[in-house]
């Protein structure tokens, strides 16, 4: 267990640090602190990147394997390890197949990365998905593939919905509420932003794809949101770059006083997430067990 611990608590860690070095030659010098501070320290990220879960560990793992894809090398290496880091984010969870094909069309359209590479990157991804069926197959004690019981239950089959449904602009909600509304809001705006002025951007090919299908799938949980989480300190700090160019006295004060606003904001949420609960008791959920257990 305390191994268990202690890996949750150092892979986001190597993770992120890993993204950020990768990401050091996209940003201007005096907005590398910001992404760096953002990327540990945006008040929502660290909850969720402690907790041993298949949301967050596909989620880093997918923030990996886009870090080494912008390490831009040229190795066949280099693009099979590109497939194991993508095949090990779908095997935690395989709604990121979804980011998968968002990135493997990339290279291919936009990259322009030779076709021998691109397949050496989807033997890659094999390799991992087929390794993986041959486990489930000895632990079941027959033929079984996983992802494919996985669709077929959850949305062919629709068992999903027996859960819950929600309307289409859910997620939309969800974004703009669940880490204040000015923060919500921020992050909505780049993400358009972004579409609009750098669509050609590597994480909007990755993100979207899972986004809009999440957003047709009837049953929604925050929770599939997670794996998408800790792209959001990038996109703010490109999109702050784009609009503080603009040469317009007035967009600048109300940048500068949206940011204030969102310093304050995200020093109050970390001072929630940090702070002890109390004894340690999670009284409510205590309560709830033994009332309506």
């Amino acid at each position: 267990a305390l191994i268990l611990r202690g890996l949750t608590a150092l892979f986001p860690i190597f993770v992120i640090s890993f993204f950020i070095q990768s990401n050091k030659l996209t940003l201007e010098r005096r907005s590398y602190l910001y992404f760096v501070l953002l990327s540990f320290l945006l008040w929502f990220l660290p909850s969720i990147n402690v907790c041993f879960s298949s949301e967050t560990w596909a989620g880093l793992s997918l923030l990996l394997s886009v870090g080494v894809i912008q390490r831009n090398k040229s190795s066949k290496s280099y693009f099979f390890l590109i497939g194991i880091l993508l095949g090990l984010s779908f095997e935690f969870r395989f709604q990121i197949g979804l980011c998968i094909v968002g990135i493997l069309l990339w290279l291919l359209i936009v990259k322009k990365t030779h076709y021998f590479n691109w397949f050496i990157t989807i033997s890659g991804l094999l390799v991992v998905i087929i390794s993986c069926a041959v486990l489930d197959s000895f632990y079941y004690n027959s033929v079984v593939f996983t992802p494919y019981n996985y669709l077929k239950i959850n949305v062919i089959d629709k068992v999903s919905s027996l859960f819950g449904t929600e309307p289409w602009y859910y997620y939309l909600r969800i974004i703009s509420e669940a880490p204040s509304l000015l923060i919500g809001y921020m992050i909505i705006f780049s993400i358009f932003f972004l579409l609009i002025t750098d669509y050609k951007n590597i994480i909007l090919w990755c993100i979207f794809p899972y986004l809009i299908v999440h957003s047709i799938i009837p049953h929604k949980e925050p929770r599939f949101l997670f794996p998408l989480v800790n792209f959001i300190p990038i996109l703010l700090v490109w999109t702050y770059e784009s609009v503080s160019k603009y040469r317009n006295l007035k967009i600048h004060f109300i940048l500068n006083i949206l940011i204030v606003a969102a310093i304050i904001i995200n020093i109050g949420g970390l001072f929630i997430i940090f702070k002890p609960a109390g004894n340690g008791n999670v009284n409510l959920a205590n309560y709830i067990h033994k009332s309506y257990s």
